[in-house]
């Protein structure tokens, strides 16, 4: 396993500011394995997803036939993931399977595991956050973070309550990944996309029309090249319900959707 050879992609300043911890864009493209560079002009550089002879995770490279460690997998609901002979990351994951123990009433929860790890049995505490009431055990989202915490007696937000959250696109979505996907963000969401949607023909115009004309900055959508302030709209119904899109580039190499 090696460090990923990186690409560079340009994007401006001002699409950034606030910081990681508060942008799900930004923070996407940190997990993704990007990074950036501050100044006028932002300068991403993001592993080329496309290629098929190796696996990319975040800023670690496979070989067919290589294994991903498991401490990059910890939080999610990926036991163990692998690199295929045609560049496939394939993972297995947890099938949990967990009994609340005679006389408790709630499942307890840990940072680094995706099925619960115990259960609550004594009056559980309780953990405010944002204005909500969270039990012993559960997972909390603070809002404009991209933390996840759980929370436990003497809860802090913060070490060892809280840690960053993990986006596993390359492992969950990679058929998305490495077809230029564009990732798909809803409102009042945590940082990592909810879905992502592919090409399927929709008309390219132009929606920002401050967005530079000179600029050779763009998209790559499918096969498709779209410019910096270019995009399209278009529903999902990744749950059952239909949710409105406005796609638009705004930070190459990804379209990058949000819930209208």
């Amino acid at each position: 396993m090696k460090s990923a050879v990186l690409i560079s992609i340009f994007v401006f300043s001002s699409i950034f500011e606030g910081g990681l911890g508060a942008d799900p864009v930004g923070y996407f493209y940190k997990e993704m394995g990007c990074t950036k560079n501050d100044g006028k002009v932002i300068n991403y550089n993001c592993p080329d997803f496309t290629q098929n002879t190796t696996c990319y995770f975040k800023n670690e490279i496979l070989k067919p036939g290589e294994r991903l460690d498991r401490e990059l997998l910890k939080g999610s609901c990926n036991a163990d993931c692998s690199c295929s002979l045609d560049g496939q990351l394939t993972c297995a994951r947890y099938d949990c399977w967990f009994q609340i123990k005679p006389g408790c009433s709630l499942y307890k929860y840990s940072l680094d595991s995706c099925c619960p790890v115990g259960s609550v049995c004594d009056t559980p505490a309780e953990c405010v956050v944002d204005g909500k009431t969270h039990k012993e055990g559960q997972h909390i989202y603070p809002k404009d973070t991209c933390d996840i915490c759980v929370c436990d007696k003497d809860f802090k937000q913060e070490a060892p309550f809280c840690r960053p959250r993990k986006c596993m696109d390359q492992a969950n979505n990679q058929y998305e990944v490495k077809r230029n996907g564009a990732p798909v963000f809803f409102k009042n969401e945590n940082c990592c996309p909810n879905t992502w949607t592919m090409d399927e023909g929709e008309k390219i115009i132009k929606l920002n029309p401050e967005a530079p004309t000179d600029s050779k900055l763009f998209c790559k959508f499918g096969d498709r090249k779209v410019q910096l302030g270019h995009g399209f709209e278009k529903s999902v119904k990744p749950y059952g319900e239909v949710v409105p899109l406005r796609c638009e580039c705004t930070a190459p190499p990804f379209v990058i959707c949000r819930e209208k």
